[in-house]
């Protein structure tokens, strides 16, 4: 007598069977992705992940895009899903947003330099890192790390202290940006203030 599987089972059954197979496909065709990207970057165009989906894993395009969609949204869309629903910025998510965009323009800006942000969840504070050597005692020598505070978030009073005319000309567009996104909330940094000579 053959097998026999009840009705309500059959959706668990097909759905296990395709997990399997796709962990199946999913490791076959690792090494093939592995060579896709160019060594420079961990980026790939959309147009390669379509096409690497619909011929190694056969999976249509509309459905990439729908997943990305959901899990990798753009801010547009992050922006747009909020305010859909009446939802408003925490200050958390005003300072963490400030401090990675501004950390990157900070690094586009000037690619040969390091730069640091500490504190990101608390008080962020911007910084230029040169890594330098010098003779200590007995002609040893040491490495040793400086670092150029470059600018401040004072999150209790949304206020931004700027040390360095470059942070100012560096990250200007972007401060912009992040008040206009920011505009309808209490959050938004809007007393900025500069401490360098003019």
């Amino acid at each position: 007598m053959s097998q026999v599987i009840k009705k309500s089972d059959l959706e668990l059954i097909l759905s296990g069977a395709a997990a399997l197979q796709a962990r199946e496909l999913t490791e076959q065709t690792m090494q093939e992705l592995e060579g896709i990207a160019e060594e420079e970057t961990d980026e790939l165009p959309m147009s390669v992940v379509y096409e690497f989906a619909q011929d190694a894993v056969g999976i249509p395009q509309e459905y990439v895009e729908r997943y990305i969609q959901i899990k990798f949204p753009s801010r547009e869309r992050k922006i747009g899903s909020a305010n859909g629903i009446g939802a408003k910025p925490t200050e958390d998510s005003v300072i963490k947003t400030y401090s990675k965009e501004l950390l990157d323009s900070l690094r586009k800006s000037s690619p040969l330099e390091t730069f640091e942000l500490k504190s990101p969840n608390s008080f962020p504070t911007f910084y230029r890192v040169a890594k330098m050597t010098e003779r200590g005692l007995f002609g040893r020598i040491k490495r040793i790390k400086s670092k150029d505070n470059l600018a401040y978030i004072f999150r209790a009073y949304s206020r931004m202290v700027i040390y360095d005319s470059f942070f100012t000309e560096a990250c200007k567009e972007k401060i912009e940006e992040l008040q206009r996104l920011f505009r309808d909330s209490e959050f938004n940094i809007t007393d900025i203030r500069y401490d360098y000579p003019i």
